[in-house]
């Protein structure tokens, strides 16, 4: 239902600062859904430039890539790895072939990400500027951490012909 839906909906200032109400109900439930805390023009910049990192990147690149929460199938161990100090695009299941892990080309390549990750929020600009914005900080802050550290950051899709299941 929709009640269900916005159960955890709540507001914070334009400054990133919640309401008393907004953090008693964090308190409570370890969860509050900001929907206003990104301004259009925020969204709209991030979403540009991922569209021109999309443009950028070459899907050959991301072979061995394929991201999924679930089996005992194993993504190339060494591309996750260094994903953590670069920006690494991961592939959806169905986007590749099965037999030689090769990138299909029929697909338009921005519908075969699953996510981009590990590095955004200090490697891209759009992205640093974003996570690192004093609106973040004083979100952050006022949540009651004392050193908080960021060590990943992705851009996760949802692609709707193609898209893996989200588990649990």
């Amino acid at each position: 239902s929709m009640a269900d839906a916005t159960r955890y909906h709540y507001k914070v200032t334009l400054d990133g600062v919640p309401s008393s109400e907004t953090l008693e109900a964090f308190t409570r439930d370890g969860v509050v859904v900001l929907p206003q805390f990104c301004s259009p023009e925020e969204v709209a910049g991030m979403k540009g430039r991922m569209a021109h990192l999309i443009e950028q990147w070459d899907p050959a690149e991301a072979k061995g890539s394929v991201f999924h929460t679930y089996g005992n199938e194993k993504l190339n161990q060494d591309y996750f790895l260094d994903s953590a100090a670069t920006v690494k695009f991961f592939l959806e299941k169905d986007a590749v072939h099965t037999d030689t892990g090769l990138v299909k080309e029929d697909i338009p390549k921005a519908e075969i990400i699953n996510k981009v990750g590990h590095a955004l929020h200090f490697l891209d600009p759009v992205f640093t500027e974003y996570s690192q914005s004093q609106k973040v900080k004083n979100l952050v802050k006022s949540l009651g951490y004392k050193d908080p550290v960021l060590p990943q950051s992705m851009y996760i899709f949802k692609q709707g012909t193609i898209g893996g299941e989200v588990t649990s």
